[in-house]
């Protein structure tokens, strides 16, 4: 949860922040642009913590953990008297504080569409994270669409991320957050899997 050091939380703070708690997520608070002159992370971590008890935070959530940040300058500092100049301390509170992702036990491929994007190469990229199995270039794989129809398509590429940059791969598994190619007409929402047979997940708008 990013929060300014000098404008505290905003609407959309409220919105996002009441999703989480809504969600049973704990969340990291980073108040970010602690070197403006003006910055106030005191007066603005105490308008959070308000917050939180205004829409009714567990006292696990209550419990959260803090970075103070200045992303202009890409520095976080776990403690305010810190002097690191790096963005370590978050992360650090990344890999501790949240959990890995759910995998099912099922062995074969699942995946929900989570997002999409365009390439003039190959077409629509179909993004989202592995639920259970794995897949791998060549696979022939099954889109249940949204309106119960399914299409069958075969995977013509798949995408990872290393940082910011997108890698190209040959398989991906449970866990991981891909970009796959092949299909002409694929939607957020919609299942890739690996039968007619299986059922599509459950999409929360």
């Amino acid at each position: 949860l990013v929060v300014d050091a000098h404008d505290g939380p905003q609407a959309q703070t409220r919105f996002v922040l009441r999703k989480a708690l809504q969600n049973k997520v704990k969340p990291i608070v980073v108040i970010n642009k602690i070197d403006r002159e003006n910055a106030e992370p005191h007066k603005v971590l105490d308008q959070i913590f308000d917050l939180f008890v205004e829409l009714k935070a567990t006292d696990q959530q209550l419990d959260f953990p803090i970075v103070y940040a200045s992303a202009k300058n890409g520095f976080a500092r776990a403690d305010l008297k810190d002097s690191n100049t790096d963005m370590t301390p978050l992360f650090e509170a990344i890999v501790r504080y949240v959990p890995p992702p759910q995998i099912s036990p099922e062995p074969f491929f699942q995946m929900l569409v989570s997002n999409l994007h365009y390439s003039d190469y190959l077409g629509r990229i179909a993004l989202g994270r592995i639920v259970s199995g794995s897949v791998k270039v060549g696979d022939e794989v099954v889109c249940i669409h949204r309106n119960g129809s399914h299409e069958h398509a075969n995977v013509t590429a798949l995408f990872t991320y290393s940082g910011l940059e997108q890698v190209e791969i040959k398989e991906a598994g449970a866990g991981d957050i891909v970009g796959l190619t092949g299909f002409e007409d694929v939607y957020i929402g919609e299942t890739l899997t690996d039968s007619d047979e299986r059922a599509p997940l459950q999409f929360v708008d």
